[in-house]
């Protein structure tokens, strides 16, 4: 990751105020690495202490909590973004993960009032599924 790329990150996340958080964590295998930023220089700082080794993840929904690996959705103090991320259960043959985001894009349209098949998240394929 580069200084420039930290921050985009960091300018489209919000920031309700100074003590606010943004947690982030490093996973490789069964081992779960966790940290917070309070700006993009500590993203950048973070992601490249591990890229390569751990795959690095941001929570994007800040947070007052800056104690422990990862922090809790009851410690989100400010819902701006929602993720799904749909893997095929193991051992279930034709498993269908697009018929699975749209069936979950779907039920979060008429739950959350925005139209999201016209006005669609950003979707990736995973490898294993796929995440909206």
């Amino acid at each position: 990751m580069t200084h420039d790329e930290a921050c985009t990150i960091w300018e489209s996340l919000p920031h309700p105020s100074r003590d606010h958080v943004i947690r982030l964590f490093a996973r490789k295998n069964s081992e779960v690495l966790g940290d917070f930023a309070r700006n993009a220089k500590e993203i950048y700082r973070f992601a490249n202490a591990y890229n390569g080794e751990y795959n690095c993840y941001i929570c994007p929904n800040p947070t007052l909590r800056a104690d422990g690996t990862r922090h809790r959705a009851d410690d989100v103090t400010h819902w701006s973004y929602f993720f799904f991320d749909i893997d095929p259960l193991k051992g279930v043959e034709n498993a269908d993960p697009v018929g699975a985001l749209d069936s979950a894009l779907a039920a979060f349209t008429g739950i959350s009032g925005h139209n999201l098949f016209e006005h669609s998240p950003t979707i990736i394929d995973s490898g294993r599924g796929m995440q909206a």
